[in-house]
């Protein structure tokens, strides 16, 4: 794999893909977790955290890519405190 930043951002762009298909081409959302629509986002992130962890502790860091999902989650969580207008 190539330690590059455009790599990390097109790994860690994976989990919030899915995290927005499923919460809007699902009835996922409304099934199990009805009072929290952020919580697939909320794993995307965590899924995010655990890749950046994998990635700084290999024998061979891939700082770049974890830099790139650092990237990426950075932006979704920004986003969704845009769009879901949380009240700090």
């Amino acid at each position: 794999m190539q330690n590059s930043l455009v790599t990390g951002i097109g790994i860690g762009a994976v989990a919030p893909l899915v995290a927005f298909f499923l919460t809007h081409h699902t009835t996922l959302i409304a099934q199990y977790f009805p009072n929290k629509p952020i919580v697939f986002y909320v794993l995307a992130a965590g899924i995010n955290l655990i890749l950046l962890r994998v990635f700084f502790r290999k024998e061979q860091p891939h700082d770049q890519v974890a830099k790139g999902v650092i990237l990426t989650t950075f932006i979704g969580l920004l986003l969704l405190l845009y769009f879901f207008k949380m009240n700090l």
